[in-house]
């Protein structure tokens, strides 16, 4: 967005007739120099602004930015509004991302309120920080530094979209697309764009006229675009190409899947989904959606069982994910797990998590009832329980264990503990269709499993195709 030397005319003109060959060194570069010289004339003028300004041009051209700041914020001491020390000292700010940037282009600002450079950098620093609502707002006021900036107005049209505002984004990624046509990540923007304005058309023209250079991603956008506009054969034939170009995306046999579920060719999902697994055999994803749609073909063992494994693989409680991550790395193994958390526990005996924690690794290493180790699982989750009893993770677990020792009614009184709690907890509607099953209440039973499809194809409508703005790295 520009570099602090950009400013060493204004410098120029403002520093002392005898400043001459400081002013010199300065434009030349020859930062060592007018280092030497600027701190010999501060020795005569040391209340001179512009001359502390001078400094932290000097300062930050050999690298020394700690210091440079300190000469800015010295001529700011003296001199709040000297918008010349407020420009060098903001640029040099921001091309280090410190944390003084946003301050110093907030009072530059207030100086020179139409700085179409000032706005493009708060722009940026917003956008890395998340904030598009006003990332979008110096965007509008910095037009001639983002017109033709590619990473820049990647940003502002991310933020346009995250706006709700696709059709000035398509306008943005239009224009660039004019200015560099063989850019494909700028082409991949204006389907994006396209897309999210409802102009699935549009999209697949963008992106067709390159299609001998699309990549994968490229690929599983134009497949959206197709499935949007109703042409769901040509999606499926993009979608195998984009699976064979890029095997290990996980993202293209859910598509796949999604889209002949909707066509209902369910037995072909399956096929796309046994092909994933082949490659991914750790995707709880591709678990989650194979179980899905086995249950909508009748196969409900087939589903609990793939359904079950994905809880597996993705545990449902952001802590327990994170915690089993960590002990299983520490120990390699559940056996190893559970020697840890018991050491923890000997520390936090009541600790509901790791209870929960304990319980869960010696059921993953197959504790089986009449086992000491089934026993100590359930005195777990009891005490994890007693520590919390709105603990939904907790409920499900003992509904799950005892629904293993052969006990359907408890466990079915556990699991509706559980969904009471928290109504989408998906290990709790699954094993609570089993549990019902068992006690003979098919029609429950198949109501229970309805609402576990429900939840999973709503799990995996927002794990679908939701393309994102490709941006780059800022400079």
């Amino acid at each position: 967005m520009g570099h602090p030397l950009t400013t060493l005319l204004l410098i120029s003109g403002l520093v002392l007739k005898a400043a001459d060959s400081l002013t010199d060194a300065l434009a030349n570069r020859r930062f060592d120099a007018a280092l030497v010289l600027v701190d010999s004339m501060l020795k005569a003028h040391p209340g001179d602004v512009r001359l502390w300004t001078a400094r932290g041009i000097a300062l930050d051209g050999l690298g020394r930015h700690k210091e440079s700041w300190s000469s800015f914020d010295r001529a700011l001491g003296i001199q709040p509004s000297f918008v010349p020390a407020l420009k060098v000292a903001s640029e040099a700010a921001y091309r280090a991302r410190d944390s003084r940037a946003g301050s110093y282009l907030e009072r530059l600002l207030r100086e020179e309120p139409a700085s179409e450079p000032a706005h493009a950098m708060a722009a940026v620093l917003d956008f890395e920080s998340g904030n598009c609502k006003s990332a979008a707002a110096h965007f509008e006021r910095s037009s001639s530094q983002v017109r033709g900036n590619r990473i820049a107005s990647s940003q502002f049209g991310h933020c346009l979209l995250q706006l709700g505002r696709p059709k000035e984004a398509s306008r943005l990624f239009a224009d660039l697309v004019a200015l560099a046509p063989a850019d494909a990540a700028v082409r991949y923007n204006l389907a994006v764009a396209q897309l999210q304005d409802g102009q699935p058309a549009e999209a697949i023209s963008t992106l067709s006229a390159r299609a001998d250079a699309l990549d994968a991603g490229s690929l599983s956008l134009l497949a959206t675009a197709q499935a949007a506009d109703g042409r769901t054969a040509e999606a499926v034939r993009t979608l195998r190409t984009a699976a064979q170009r890029n095997p290990q995306e996980e993202r293209n046999y859910l598509d796949l899947a999604i889209l002949c579920q909707r066509d209902g060719a369910l037995t072909l999902a399956v096929e796309f989904l046994d092909a994933g697994l082949r490659r991914l055999p750790d995707s709880g994803r591709l678990y989650a959606a194979r179980g899905v749609v086995r249950s909508q073909l009748g196969e409900m063992e087939k589903a609990e069982e793939d359904l079950e494994h994905a809880a597996l693989l993705e545990p449902e409680q952001a802590y327990a994910a994170a915690g089993l991550s960590v002990l299983f790395t520490e120990t390699g193994r559940a056996e190893g797990a559970a020697r840890l958390l018991r050491r923890k526990l000997a520390r936090s005996r009541n600790d509901p998590n790791l209870n929960c924690l304990l319980a869960d690794a010696l059921m993953r290493d197959g504790a089986q009832p009449g086992q000491p180790e089934f026993e100590e699982a359930r005195q777990a989750l009891l005490r994890a329980i007693g520590g919390r009893p709105g603990f939904a993770r907790a409920h499900a677990a003992l509904g799950k264990l005892r629904l293993r020792e052969g006990n359907a009614e408890a466990a079915a009184k556990e699991l509706g503990k559980a969904l009471e709690l928290d109504s989408q907890n998906r290990t709790a509607l699954s094993h609570l269709s089993t549990a019902l099953r068992k006690m003979g209440r098919t029609r429950e039973a198949a109501e229970v499993a309805e609402r576990l499809r429900r939840q999973y194809e709503k799990d995996l409508e927002s794990e679908g195709t939701r393309p994102r703005v490709r941006i780059g790295s800022s400079q």
